[in-house]
């Protein structure tokens, strides 16, 4: 378990299926995928909880990874382009978050 100022991370169980949050970092063809019970918090909460990130208007470095020319992260929600930043999405059960570090 994972406690970060008032918020609880737990290592996610197979009988808890959709209402794990999936959390998917693609950088350069290559991807990770983590899984959260988390909800009602908000993807810079959830991605502090075991990512250094930097973040100025929108998410500028994340592990190191950083903005450079042409290349940025993108977020995706469900599948879509997320309408909003890290700081106002509220992650709610089910969600599949991705970030993209692409052109």
């Amino acid at each position: 378990m994972v406690l970060l100022g008032g918020l609880n991370y737990r290592a996610p169980t197979p009988e808890q299926g959709s209402d794990l949050v999936e959390l998917r970092i693609e950088l350069f063809g290559n991807a990770h995928k983590e899984l959260y019970n988390a909800s009602g918090v908000t993807l810079e909460q959830l991605l502090r909880v075991k990512h250094n990130i930097t973040y100025s208007g929108r998410l500028k470095c994340l592990d190191g990874v950083c903005d450079s020319g042409d290349y940025y992260w993108h977020i995706f929600v469900n599948g879509k382009p997320a309408n909003m930043g890290i700081k106002a999405y509220t992650i709610k059960p089910g969600d599949k978050i991705a970030l993209r570090f692409t052109g």
